[in-house]
């Protein structure tokens, strides 16, 4: 008798226009590594269709998915409007996921981009508790990402004196500072106007780009050197798949200055472990992700595999 065929379990990226993204190419790279039969794949589906495709998870044959722009609120209030479903703690008070696991039909919601952000920080950025708590950190953009990021950076040793939210739409930064607030007491964020942004970015320890301004060479800094001036501060980009003019006007100012791709591979590597079990060891799993990164990326931010 012949011997059966181990099923293949599948899992992807749910979003919209994420052609680009490198999750393929890093969690393939480590079911690979580990000799795990699965497979991960883009599922780029129209907004149309996106609570459709939620419905269709736990009926079908997907065993756990990544979430990313522009569906990771819809995701949780989704997943978190079933009973039978489970999203943690942390993921609620932000109010977005970005990774799912199906179990036994129900659907689970994590958010793993706070937790990756701050492995990054400590790694790429080389800060630590002490650069950043007690002082004050400029927060470009109100949306999933910086979300997660406001609330677990509130949450941890690295707890600054206040974040400053900016965002085009202040509409959306100030319903987030409510939503911080009402968690970490008041003060503990504030929105920004546009007159006020630069000023901020000059006595604050850290800023963090958590808009896709940069992803493409013709977009706008998010924020005007000339008027930010001098500063010292930090600056942590979550742009990741180029070099960013903004990113290019701090190594001008000699400042520590970094690109997303290290909070990206943290965040992958612990969805990975959600999907298979903390048996296998973080550090090993980031390994064989950066493994398949493109080159120049790896060189980029010295990462010698």
């Amino acid at each position: 008798m012949g011997e059966t065929k181990q099923k293949k379990h599948v899992y992807g990226l749910l979003g919209r226009n994420i052609s680009y993204s490198l999750s393929p190419l890093m969690h393939n790279a480590a079911f690979g590594h580990f000799g795990i039969s699965a497979e991960y794949r883009i599922f780029d589906i129209d907004q149309s269709l996106v609570i459709d495709f939620l419905n269709g998870i736990s009926a079908g044959d997907i065993s756990g998915m990544n979430v990313t722009v522009p569906y990771k609120v819809t995701a949780c209030d989704f997943i978190s409007g079933n009973k039978s479903n489970h999203v943690e703690e942390l993921a609620l008070r932000v109010g977005a996921i970005n990774t799912i696991k199906v179990d036994a039909g129900c659907l689970e919601g994590f958010n793993t981009d706070g937790e990756g952000f701050l492995e990054s920080l400590k790694e790429d950025l080389k800060l630590d508790y002490g650069d950043i708590a007690g002082r004050d950190i400029l927060m470009l953009g109100s949306g999933g990402a910086a979300r997660a990021l406001s609330f677990q950076l509130l949450a941890s040793d690295f707890r600054p004196a206040k974040i400053i939210l900016y965002d085009t739409v202040p509409e959306r930064a100030d319903s987030l500072v409510s939503g911080l607030e009402a968690d970490f007491g008041p003060g503990s964020a504030v929105s920004a106007g546009a007159r006020e942004v630069h000023d901020a970015a000059k006595v604050c320890a850290l800023i963090i780009n958590a808009t896709p301004l940069g992803t493409d060479e013709n977009d706008p800094m998010p924020l005007d050197p000339a008027k930010v001036g001098s500063t010292s501060a930090a600056l942590y980009d979550l742009v990741y798949a180029r070099t960013t003019e903004l990113q290019l006007e701090w190594k001008k100012k000699r400042l520590p200055v970094c690109g997303g791709l290290g909070m990206l591979v943290n965040q992958a590597a612990l969805a990975f472990r959600i999907w298979n079990g903390e048996g296998y060891p973080r550090g090993e799993v980031m390994s064989a992700m950066r493994s398949a990164l493109p080159e120049k990326m790896r060189e980029r931010y010295g990462w010698n595999i």
